[in-house]
C-alpha cells in the first residue's frame, strides 16, 4: 500500500530539481526498505522518517515467499527483533512516526492522510481516486513487486500461509 510519489504535490519527480536553487520548497520522499539504514539517514541528514513497523510473521511470510528465509523462523525472529530495535533506537534521535503496516493497509486513506498532515504536504486533488487506485485496484496480482494491490488482504495473509508453529517459532524469536 502506497502512493509513488510522483503524485504527491511538491515531490521532486526529476532527480534535476534536486541541483541546488531548483528544489523551491519541494521534497525527497525515499522509501528505504533496509531498516539498518536508520542510523546513516538520521546521522547525516536530519529526515523526517515515517517507520513502518509489521508484524514479525507477516515479513516472516513475506521472506518465506521469496525464498530469502536462509534460517529457522525462529533465528528469523530474533534477527528481525534486532533490526527492528536498532532502528527505532536510531530514528528516535530525530523526527520521526512510527505506523504500523496494517493500520496502514486497513485504512489506506485515513492514514496516508494524516501522514500528509504530519509531514505537511498537500494532498492531490483527486487524492481518494490515488488512494483507491493503489489500495484497492481490482488489478491486484500474486507478483510481490505490484504497487497496485487490495491492501487490506496483505494484512492477514500470515495467519493462513503460515503454519501456528512457524508464527510460535517468529514471535518466540522476536520476543527475545
Amino acid at each position: 500500500s502506497g502512493i509513488p510519489t510522483r503524485y504527491a504535490p511538491g515531490a521532486v519527480s526529476d532527480l534535476g530539481e534536486l541541483l541546488p536553487g531548483k528544489r523551491k520548497g519541494k521534497w525527497l520522499l525515499i522509501k528505504e526498505v533496509n531498516p539498518r539504514a536508520a542510523d546513516l539517514y538520521v546521522k547525516y541528514f536530519s529526515p523526517k522518517i515515517v517507520y513502518i513497523l509489521r508484524h514479525p510473521a507477516g515479513v516472516a511470510n513475506s521472506f518465506y515467499r521469496l525464498g530469502w528465509i536462509s534460517s529457522t523462523f525462529e533465528e528469523f525472529g530474533v534477527n528481525y527483533g534486532a533490526i527492528q530495535s536498532q532502528a527505532i533506537d536510531a530514528i528516535e534521535k530525530g523526527w520521526h512516526k512510527i505506523m504500523r503496516y496494517e493500520d496502514l493497509a486497513n485504512e489506506p486513506g485515513h492514514r496516508f492522510s494524516e501522514l500528509f498532515d504530519d509531514l505537511e504536504i498537500r494532498r492531490p486533488t483527486d487524492y481518494e481516486a490515488i488512494i483507491s487506485k493503489y489500495s484497492e485496484s481490482d488489478e491486484a496480482g500474486d507478483d510481490p513487486y505490484q504497487i497496485l494491490r487490495k491492501s487490506r488482504s496483505q494484512v492477514e495473509k500470515w495467519r493462513v500461509e503460515l503454519s501456528p508453529s512457524q508464527i510460535e517459532q517468529v514471535m518466540s524469536g522476536y520476543e527475545r
